[in-house]
This record gives C-alpha cells, sequence and structure tokens, in this order.
C-alpha cells in the first residue's frame, strides 16, 4: 500500500525498513535534515512485525511532503529497494539501510559530485561504527577513478553513493538472496568508465545492530555462491563480463575464497562445509581457472600458502580448498 502521493524530486533516497524499531527513528533523523531541498524518502516497509510501521506513520504525519511509505509483505532487501525504485520519480537514487545514518550534507555532496564532474555515479567515505569506537573505511583521496578501479578496490555496496536511473535501466536486485549488493554493485557501476570519489565520511555504517543480517550466521550465508554465478550470469548478458573479467574475478577471490571460507569455518559441520566449497571450486573451475594469475590477486594474496591452495583448487576438485580451510582452522 502506497502513502502519500508521489512528487517529482531530484533525488530519491530508497530506505528499505524490516523490524529495525531500535534504531529507525534515528536513520530517518538524519535524513529528514538534511542541507539539501530537493529529495524525497521513500521508506519500504517489508512486512516488519515490530513497532516500524507506527514510526514510519509518525514521520508521514510530521513530515507529509518529505516522506513517502510503502507497505508490502516480507520478501527481503531485494524486493524492498526494488519497489524503492519502481516508485522513485527522480533522475537520482540513493539506499541507506534502515539501521544506518548519514551526514546532514550527505546528499547535497553527493549530488554535487556527480553534478560537478558529470558522471552517473559518486561514492563516499564509510564510518563504521562499533560500541566504542567509529573509524573511516577507506584511505583514499578525492577525485576522479576508473570503474575497473572501483571494483578492484572499493566495497562492493550501494549504500554509500548516489546513481543516476539509467544505471538501473536493465538491472534489479535478485530477490530472495542475501548479498544483492555484490551481485547489483558491478553490474551497475560497469556501465560508466569513471566514478567520482569524495573522501568525506556522510555514512555511518551501524555494526551495533546484533539482528543484522550481516552480524548472523546462518545457512543463508552460503548464498553467496548463489549471488554470484547471478552476477556472473547477468554479467555475460549485458556484455560486461569480458572487459571486467578481471575486476569479477577478483571479487570472486576476496569474497567467495577468502571472506566466505573465514565465515563459514567453524560455524557449520563437516558434511555442510564439504558441500559448500565444492560449489566454490566449481566456480572457480567453471569461470576462474587462471586466478592465481589474476594482477590484482597476486597484490592480495602475498602469502604462499594462499596462492598454493588458490592454484590448486580447481585440479584438485576443490580438495586443496578443503585443506586451506583446515590450515586456517589451525593457524588462523
Amino acid at each position: 500500500m502506497l502513502r502519500r502521493q508521489k512528487i517529482v524530486s531530484k533525488v530519491s533516497v530508497i530506505v528499505p525498513v524490516y523490524n529495525v524499531e531500535n534504531f529507525l527513528e534515528k536513520c530517518l533523523n538524519s535524513l529528514v535534515e538534511q542541507s539539501f531541498d530537493d529529495y524525497e524518502i521513500i521508506c519500504v516497509n517489508d512486512g516488519s512485525t515490530d513497532n516500524s510501521a507506527n514510526i514510519l506513520d509518525s514521520y508521514i504525519e510530521k513530515y507529509p511532503s518529505k516522506v513517502q511509505v510503502i507497505n508490502q509483505e516480507n520478501a527481503g532487501l531485494s524486493s524492498a529497494r526494488n519497489t524503492g525504485i519502481r516508485n522513485s520519480n527522480s533522475d537520482w537514487y540513493m539506499f541507506v539501510d534502515s539501521d544506518d545514518w548519514v551526514a546532514p550534507d550527505f546528499i547535497e555532496k553527493l549530488y554535487l559530485s556527480v553534478i560537478d564532474n558529470n558522471v552517473k555515479l559518486a561514492k563516499c567515505n564509510i564510518i563504521f561504527v562499533e560500541e566504542n569506537k567509529e573509524f573511516a573505511f577507506y584511505n583514499l583521496n578525492t577525485g576522479m577513478y576508473s570503474t575497473k578501479f572501483l571494483l578492484s578496490n572499493l566495497q562492493p555496496s550501494v549504500w554509500n553513493g548516489i546513481y543516476h536511473k539509467s544505471l538501473f535501466n536493465d538491472v534489479v536486485f535478485p530477490q530472495g538472496l542475501l548479498y544483492e549488493d555484490l551481485a547489483v554493485f558491478p553490474l551497475v557501476s560497469a556501465q560508466q568508465d569513471d566514478f567520482f570519489y569524495l573522501d568525506s565520511g556522510l555514512y555511518f555504517y551501524n555494526r551495533t545492530n546484533v539482528n543484522s543480517i550481516m552480524n548472523t550466521v546462518s545457512p543463508r550465508v552460503f548464498q553467496m555462491v548463489d549471488s554470484f554465478n547471478w552476477l556472473i550470469a547477468n554479467a555475460k548478458v549485458q556484455g560486461i563480463y569480458t572487459l571486467f573479467h578481471d575486476e569479477i574475478e577478483f571479487l570472486a577471490v576476496r569474497h567467495i575464497f577468502i571472506y566466505h571460507l573465514d565465515v563459514i569455518r567453524g560455524n557449520f559441520n563437516k558434511v555442510e562445509i564439504r558441500n559448500q566449497l565444492a560449489r566454490i571450486a566449481e566456480v572457480f573451475a567453471t569461470e576462474f581457472p587462471n586466478a592465481v594469475d589474476n594482477k590484482y590477486v597476486r597484490e592480495l594474496l602475498p602469502r604462499k600458502v594462499q596462492r598454493w591452495a588458490l592454484k590448486r583448487l580447481v585440479p584438485s576438485d576443490g580438495k586443496s580448498i578443503i585443506w586451506y580451510w583446515r590450515y586456517l582452522k589451525i593457524h588462523g
């Protein structure tokens, strides 16, 4: 159900909402108090069962010309973002997770970044917020960078940037899958040669939410391989797979071979882990048989044991990656 008629704004800020009653007000307060004027906030209530819906209603009443709320049955983060995009009437999209918050000039600075530099995508620095500290994530100077640099150096996240709507003409978030940013961000980024990076910490990434998907471990984490297969298939359809093969291959090594292995070790039984390792081996055997020679990988994996395992992952049908997992369990 749609609450408030759509208006034409320069920027739509899309906020998926699901059971975040403890964080939602801080998020929305940071968005309604922006230095930029011409924008709308599209909140998609994805079937929340806590007090989130009532909080959203209070913001509609207080900010009727700025806040739009769409209620839908629970369908996941990707579905909520897609719903927000479909209901946007703006030329520019921004995404904010409802347990995070942003600086007062978040919209203004990123909007001016794309307008002044004639690009369709701009990213800002991220402030990671933990219990007792905050720290900036990137150490990178403000300026123009290539898309290849973007995909090989920055995290594949959509929430600390601004995007022209045309970048999503042929891209949707994969419904029902976790790690949707990993699947979508390369497809969106690869549609232009350059992007603008602003070294200002404008997005506050909340790591204190214990209920966050990224802070919990369940069998759904196995979907990282599914999301990556979705990325590969759609990159081929878009015709960008060959041009950005090295960068996509690097993302596979960084997120599947390193990050994902680190997440699953110690959290699942041997059968579950072995099955997932076989799926990982299949991805590398089919799509990235020479990943060990990737220029980005050579910089990322200086330790001989890591490169040794990666090099032997394919011909041994996953056995060496199982060995590598055992090594990490002992020495990690």
